[in-house]
């Protein structure tokens, strides 16, 4: 039906501006309603011409003139020629601040960053002054009004006048809390950091929501401000909570070719003591249809106010066995995570891992201290659109600790998130490197703390722990210097469905010097990824670009979620 509709309707062959020079011609040709290649239509082009004008008159070129376009149609393709006289720009050669009192002239001028002489920018200006109603908002002034005025002084300079109408001081009287049922006032009273009887501050609310939110024991947190004067000068703040099941049941399975099946498993509660404290059980198995190659099941537990701080505690307790690593081990972790800004933490840990068996070392144990910072601008955790990860682990074992060996870690994770075409692709790259050294009374690094690489998580194509040098212990390959960088571009074609080009490049050593780019693993692939409420459903196909046998023809994954 589509297409005999657009039977016979001409497409636009090629946009051409003339006369552009105080903006860039691509800038005009994206705020144009007509694009190459889409179909041409009259109305979409007059449309357009009422857009040009607009942007020029708010970026300070009053008098700019769009001449009547030429449409040449040849065939089934119309060339539009559009001329532009652009003529003078304003330019603000004065501003003044007038009605103010909470804050100084020369302080808002220094908030807007608005020294002149300057050009006319209507963009700018609304930025600008968004920063100055933050401020006023965060002093106790939500009311505040801005109102712009210009006057002419000739040779196209404008004097700029903000006129500000500051309103009352408003005062917190108090807050309500609204949607409790089985979640203790007192966990979300912790978290509300905006207190009777403090000047209403817009960002301190904001932390408050996020603060409540994090807790995870709510799938909507919102406020509503309730004026208790005619004034306006008090108001009640009402925070509206809607409580989630603290008790959850999570599954998943994967596939990674030729024949390995994967199940995860994981039960817990959100509250067990009514007090915000979390503890679960998590099972992570992985099966070849012949036996169970490798376990890992873990208990977790987290007291959010260690002591009576903000500070969060967290306690694990694992088993683990490896048929391929020939490992089994069980392992305590203490960490304390301190949340520092929204988007900054650092955590620490000290641990106990207890190896009962592993080739050629019997049982032996590795006591560990770490301290990991972690920077986190990611907009969604689950599907991040744009944003950045990074975090830095340093970690020893030994010395004064104890245990078998002395070694220290050093590792990298850095991940990048960029959207292109208003989100319909996401460029998302990481990085990982990571060192690993021996000291005191060891000479090598214990063979089941050294790295590994290859498969799902790192070089896709490749097999697990297929890539770098022999293990000194094990029947596969290990090493004590790694690096690791991936680079997947999704693209989203239905809602958040889509499909995904990917290329993946590692290398593992046990000295920096043996790396060379002939060394360097190399794969690429594409895979599906289908949305679900738990994120989304991951279907990879990867294939080796460097050393590959004849008889390979790639490697298939399937999982839950983005693999970084």
């Amino acid at each position: 039906m589509i297409f005999l509709l657009l039977a016979g309707q001409p497409v636009v062959g090629r946009i051409e501006i003339k006369g552009a020079k105080g903006v860039s011609k691509d800038k005009l040709l994206k705020i144009l309603a007509l694009k190459k290649g889409s179909p041409y239509r009259a109305s979409l082009l007059k449309s357009s011409l009422f857009k040009l004008r607009d942007y020029y008159k708010s970026r300070g070129y009053f008098n700019a003139q769009i001449g009547e376009p030429e449409v040449v149609e040849k065939k089934d393709r119309v060339y539009i020629t559009i001329r532009i006289t652009e003529g003078p720009r304003k330019t603000i050669t004065s501003l003044e601040i007038r009605g103010n009192r909470k804050i100084s002239s020369e302080t808002i001028k220094k908030i807007l960053g608005l020294k002149p002489p300057f050009p006319y920018d209507e963009e700018v200006f609304g930025e600008r002054e968004y920063r100055l109603l933050s401020i006023y908002a965060d002093s106790g002034y939500p009311y505040m009004e801005l109102k712009r005025e210009f006057e002419d002084l000739g040779d196209d300079s404008l004097r700029l006048i903000y006129h500000v109408r500051e309103g009352p001081l408003v005062i917190v009287s108090g807050y309500k809390i609204e949607g409790l049922e089985r979640v203790r006032r007192k966990i979300v009273d912790r978290e509300i950091v905006i207190k009777p009887g403090d000047p209403y501050n817009a960002t301190l609310l904001i932390e408050s929501k996020r603060r409540i939110y994090s807790t995870g024991l709510f799938s909507s947190v919102r406020h509503e401000i309730r004026e208790l004067s005619p004034q306006g000068d008090t108001v009640l703040i009402v925070f509206v909570l809607e409580e989630i099941k603290p008790g959850f049941l999570n599954l998943g399975l994967g596939y990674h070719s030729p024949t390995d099946l994967q199940a995860k498993f994981a039960l817990g509660h959100l509250n067990v003591f009514n007090n915000g404290q979390r503890a679960e059980f998590h099972a992570s198995l992985l099966h070849d249809l012949k036996q169970f190659r490798r376990k890992r099941f873990e208990i977790h537990y987290s007291e959010p106010y260690f002591l009576g701080f903000r500070l969060e505690a967290r306690g694990l307790a694992y088993y683990y066995q490896d048929v391929d690593e020939e490992v089994e081990e069980v392992g305590l972790d203490f960490q304390l995570r301190k949340v520092i800004s929204k988007n900054f933490r650092i955590n620490s840990s000290v641990g106990w891992t207890g190896v009962l068996k592993s080739p050629g070392e019997g049982r032996i144990t590795i006591n560990s201290a770490a301290i990991q910072p972690l920077w986190d601008t990611r907009d969604n955790l689950l599907d991040p659109n744009r944003g950045l990860f990074s975090t830095v682990r340093l970690e020893g074992a030994g010395w004064v600790l104890g245990g078998s060996y002395d070694f220290t870690r050093l590792f990298l994770d850095l991940s990048r998130y960029v959207p292109i075409k208003n989100e319909k692709i996401i460029a998302a790259l990481r990085f990982r490197a990571g060192t690993e050294s021996p000291f005191g009374r060891s000479r090598i690094v214990p063979s089941i703390e050294r790295f590994t690489l290859g498969g799902d998580g790192s070089l896709r194509g490749y097999d697990r722990r297929s890539v770098g040098p022999p293990d000194p212990e094990r029947d596969f390959r290990s090493g004590t210097k790694l690096l690791n960088l991936n680079l997947e571009l999704r693209f989203r074609v239905w809602g958040k469905n889509g499909f995904v080009a990917f290329t993946d490049a590692g290398g593992l050593y046990d000295r920096w010097e043996d790396m060379d780019f002939q060394s360097i693993a190399l794969s690429a692939g594409a895979g599906l990824r289908l949305w679900t409420p738990v994120g989304p459903i991951r279907l990879d196909w990867g294939i080796k670009l460097r050393n590959r046998s004849p008889g390979d023809r790639g490697r298939l994954y399937l999982s839950i979620g983005h693999m970084y």
